[in-house]
């Protein structure tokens, strides 16, 4: 639990939201946006969160051809890095999310796409920061699940902060409305200050697109520099249709090696299609042919 200052007045809490309110956010900067939230900060109560090695993540990056390095698909370079839930314009984070099918979803993925659909395991007890867990936010996400802290874990006014930061960070934004970022980076960046000598490796919060069923991870880019999530394996693929909530894709290549940074693609002839919510397919190579099985281990037929 990181605590910083005496609880904020609800009275100046209400100031500077009708403060925010009045913003143009077009031509607000990151940096007065985050003063505001920082004010809003004091004496504002979060329970982060310990995650021990072993968590799996998957993570998606849009690419027309298959890549061929390991850095094409960790965070993305400094002049390819868009504006984003927790990170400015040339900021390198990490984005990754705790299932496949919610990769989909946030990723916004239209039939016809191609991507590489990869998994990562931390390797190390990493600490992490949240923002959007209250039951209101969940609510508006329409989640089909409740956040499992207690929202008056810290106090009345605390959770009103809460929420009001858990509603403004997991807002629905479009490249019409991309300037509202802003905000929620300044969130982001709030909730990812040093605390008391503890430093995070990133920040958690509900999926969007996906309901708040899932979890999202920004993680910064010094946690994947000194190598703290193992890539677990790839598959290069291409979307072919959306139906009843299901994406419907087809696994063009496999990969579960990175050698000298290179990503070993196993080029296997031929080719799976499946569901989001299929099983993930395990790829062996078996006397020169890739074979793919379910969890259960049978083997899965190609197309």
């Amino acid at each position: 639990m990181n605590k910083l200052k005496p609880i904020l007045d609800i009275d100046k809490f209400n100031l500077l939201v009708e403060q925010l309110n009045v913003v143009e956010m077009k031509n607000a900067t990151v940096e007065d946006l985050a003063v505001c939230i920082d004010q809003m900060a004091i004496g504002y109560g979060v329970e982060a969160c310990n995650f021990n090695p072993g968590l799996l993540l998957y993570r998606g990056v849009f690419y027309s051809e298959q890549p061929k390095l390991y850095k094409d698909i960790i965070y993305p370079p400094e002049d390819k890095a868009k504006l984003n839930r927790a990170s400015a314009e040339g900021e390198q984070l990490f984005y990754a999310a705790s299932s496949r099918k919610a990769v989909f979803y946030e990723l916004n993925i239209k039939p016809g796409d191609k991507l590489v659909l990869s998994s990562w395991i931390t390797n190390n007890s990493l600490l992490f920061n949240n923002v959007g867990y209250t039951r209101s936010n969940f609510e508006r996400l329409s989640s089909s699940r409740l956040p499992l802290n207690d929202d008056a874990r810290f106090g009345e006014v605390n959770y009103i902060v809460a929420d009001f930061l858990a509603k403004t960070f997991c807002q629905p934004i479009s490249e019409i409305n991309d300037y509202l970022y802003k905000l929620t980076i300044a969130i982001a960046k709030v909730h990812l200050k040093d605390i008391t000598g503890n430093k995070f490796s990133g920040l958690f919060y509900p999926t969007v697109r996906f309901n708040g069923d899932e979890e999202n991870f920004a993680i910064i880019k010094d946690t994947i520099d000194k190598g703290l999530l193992d890539f677990d394996r790839a598959e290069f693929i291409e979307v072919l249709d959306k139906c009843e909530n299901r994406y419907k894709y087809r696994i063009i290549n496999v990969a579960g090696t990175i050698i000298d940074e290179n990503i070993i693609w196993n080029n296997p002839t031929d080719k799976w299609t499946v569901y989001d919510d299929s099983d993930e397919l395990v790829f062996v190579e078996e006397h020169g042919h890739i074979r793919a099985y379910n969890n259960s281990g049978d083997i899965i037929n190609p197309d």
